[in-house]
């Protein structure tokens, strides 16, 4: 599920391949694309009309635009393995996905080819994000195997230099980028299973969250403000938690009793 720019609109993708746009306030869907013919397991928006998805099978990439038809406009090519990420740059043209092969790939939405690629991780690359605070750093996590947290500089797309590095010991299954805190955040599966936040610049491990949910963290977002985060697992429960101030020490009240949903 992904938040489309413009009005209470949701992108939806679902385990046949279906991807819908829903209207919040109708509480129904007002569009579908054209099915993947599998399982949806990324997606990406930029603008109200530009879409990209990824899907289990294929190793492809899915260009839909909302404003001409529900078909793809373009398919990428050039991951060996699932898409499991993707997210655009603010200039709604670079897009960057990650991938069950261990690769973080660069895309100019105009051409079907990557001008980019990224080797260093030695595990599935499902946390993803373009930096709000500096243009053109990229953010990327890698899963089992490998646990590295690497920020990058790509403004050179020929010379992609690494900004910072450190080993987290766990898989990392998804991450966000606070642009109000100037922290990274990381959701992380075997063995740890926690959360954690990290000072953006130093990449120091600022706090942490323990045992959020039983099993893996899979998914996080954060409240427009920056305090509240919520994250996902798979015991099939949202959690709601209230972030400290920066003035107030980790942990702080984080290992709190959440609000849950079910």
């Amino acid at each position: 599920i992904k938040w489309i720019e413009g009005p209470n609109k949701i992108l939806r993708g679902d385990n046949t391949g279906i991807i819908s746009i829903v209207d919040c306030e109708q509480e129904k869907s007002v569009l579908d694309l054209g099915s993947l013919e599998s399982r949806v397991l990324s997606l990406a928006s930029t603008g109200p009309n530009l879409v990209a998805a990824g899907a289990l099978v294929s190793h492809k990439i899915y260009l839909f635009d909302l404003r001409t038809s529900s078909k793809p406009i373009s398919v990428l090519r050039g991951h060996k393995s699932e898409v499991l990420a993707l997210d655009f740059l603010a200039d709604s043209q670079t897009l960057a996905s990650g991938s069950g092969d261990n690769q973080v790939l660069l895309w100019n939405c105009g051409f079907q080819k990557p001008f980019g690629r990224m080797k260093e991780h030695k595990g599935s690359v499902k946390g993803l994000k373009w930096s709000p605070l500096q243009y053109k750093t990229l953010i990327s996590g890698g899963g089992l195997n490998d646990g590295n947290l690497i920020k990058s500089n790509v403004t050179d797309f020929s010379n992609i230099q690494h900004l910072g590095k450190i080993t987290t010991e766990s898989q990392i299954t998804a991450l966000l980028v606070s642009r109000e805190r100037n922290e990274i955040i990381t959701a992380h599966g075997t063995p740890e299973c926690d959360i954690r936040i990290w000072d953006y610049k130093s990449l120091r491990l600022k706090g942490k969250i323990d045992n959020p949910h039983k099993g893996r963290v899979l998914h996080l977002a954060l409240s427009p403000f920056g305090d509240t985060l919520v994250s996902g697992g798979g015991d099939s429960l949202l959690k709601f938690w209230r972030l400290p101030h920066e003035k107030q020490r980790f942990p702080c009240d984080m290992g709190a009793t959440p609000l849950c949903l079910r």
